[in-house]
C-alpha cells in the first residue's frame, strides 16, 4: 500500500494522472502527503478532500464585521494514515469529508481494475469482548455450536492446543451420534472467590472466529467486583468498527502534525485489539507478480 501511494504521489507531482475525480456527485482529490520525520516513505498521511459546494464566506481580515464571499476552493478533508510497518491504516472522521467507501471508489478510478481492486477492511471489535476484557472476575463461559454441514471440518482446522482439542473431540463425538447442536459450559466451583483464567480465555476467543456460522452463541458470565451479581456478555454478531478518540486533541481539529505526533500512543493502546485481525488479513495476501506501475491509469 505504501508503494502504491508513494508512486501515485510521484505521478501527481508530474501531472501524469487525473487526480481530480467525481465521486457521488462531488469533486474529490488527494493532496501532498504529510510524512513522519523517520521512515517517511513507510509512515505518512494522505489528505483526501471533497470540494465544498455552494458559496462560502469569510470574515473581513480587518475585523470590521464585514463578511465577504470566499472565491478560493475549500475542501472537507479526511486524513488517511498509512503505516506499512504495522500493516494498518486509519482515517479521521468528519461527516462532511470523504468516507472510507468514497476513498475506495476514488482509488478504483485511479487504478486499472482489470489488474487490481482497492479496498479497505475495517477493523472491528466485539462489544461483548470489551466487557469480558474489563471484567475483574469471569465465572463461566458457554459455547453453543451448530453441527450441521461442514462444521466438523471447521473444528479440525482448530490448532491442537488442549482446550481447542477438547472442543474438536466433543464436536466430532456429538456429530457421530447424530447430534445437531453442541453446548459446552466451562465454569468455576461454588466458591465466591473462584474465577476462570481470563487471559487464557481471551486467548481462546481471539483464536475463534466469533462470527463463524458454526458458532450459534457464546455467553460469558462475569463480575466487575466480588459483591455484584453475575452479568452476561453475549459475543455473537456484536461487532463495531474500532474507533479511537485522542484525549488531548485540539478542539474541533485533528491536524496532520498532531496525528503524526500522537499516533504511536494510539497504536500502543489499540495494538492488542487490531494485531490479530491484521495478521489474519495479511496471511491471505499474495505478493503481486505485476509491477505496480502497470496498475495505475495514466493520462
Amino acid at each position: 500500500m505504501a508503494d502504491l501511494f508513494n508512486y501515485l504521489e510521484s505521478l501527481r507531482d508530474q501531472n501524469a494522472i487525473r487526480f481530480e475525480q467525481i465521486i457521488n456527485g462531488k469533486s474529490m482529490k488527494f493532496f501532498r502527503f504529510k510524512r513522519a520525520t523517520i521512515n517517511g516513505d513507510k509512515e505518512f498521511i494522505v489528505p483526501f478532500g471533497s470540494l465544498k459546494k455552494g458559496i462560502t464566506y469569510e470574515e473581513d481580515t480587518d475585523n470590521t464585521g464585514e463578511v465577504n464571499e470566499n472565491t478560493n476552493k475549500l475542501y472537507d478533508i479526511t486524513f488517511l494514515y498509512i503505516n506499512s510497518k504495522e500493516g494498518i491504516s486509519f482515517i479521521t472522521v468528519d461527516k462532511a469529508a470523504p468516507t472510507y467507501r468514497n476513498i475506495c471508489d476514488y482509488m478504483n478510478q485511479l487504478i486499472n481494475t482489470d489488474i487490481y481492486s482497492f479496498s479497505m477492511c475495517p477493523i472491528t471489535i466485539n462489544e461483548g469482548m470489551k466487557s469480558v476484557e474489563e471484567a475483574r472476575i469471569v465465572k463461566n463461559i458457554t459455547f453453543k455450536f451448530d453441527l450441521s454441514g461442514s462444521a466438523i471440518a471447521k473444528f479440525k482446522e482448530i490448532r491442537n492446543y488442549e482446550l481447542r482439542n477438547v472442543l474438536q473431540l466433543c464436536a466430532e463425538n456429538s456429530y457421530n451420534i447424530d447430534g445437531k447442536r453442541l453446548s459446552l459450559t466451562i465454569r468455576t466451583g461454588r466458591g465466591k472467590s473462584n474465577k476462570l483464567n481470563k487471559d487464557q480465555l481471551i486467548l481462546l476467543l481471539n483464536e475463534l472466529d466469533l462470527d463463524d456460522g458454526i458458532i450459534e452463541e457464546i455467553e460469558v458470565g462475569y463480575k466487575n467486583n466480588e459483591s455484584e451479581k453475575i452479568s452476561t456478555a453475549k459475543l455473537k454478531d456484536s461487532n463495531k468498527n474500532l474507533v479511537y478518540e485522542f484525549p488531548n486533541a485540539p478542539k474541533n481539529s485533528l491536524t496532520s502534525a498532531f496525528l503524526l505526533d500522537n499516533v504511536n500512543n494510539m497504536l500502543d493502546q489499540c495494538r492488542i485489539k487490531y494485531s490479530y485481525q491484521v495478521r489474519k488479513c495479511l496471511a491471505h495476501i499474495q505478493t503481486p507478480i505485476i509491477d505496480i506501475k502497470d496498475a495505475v491509469n495514466k493520462k
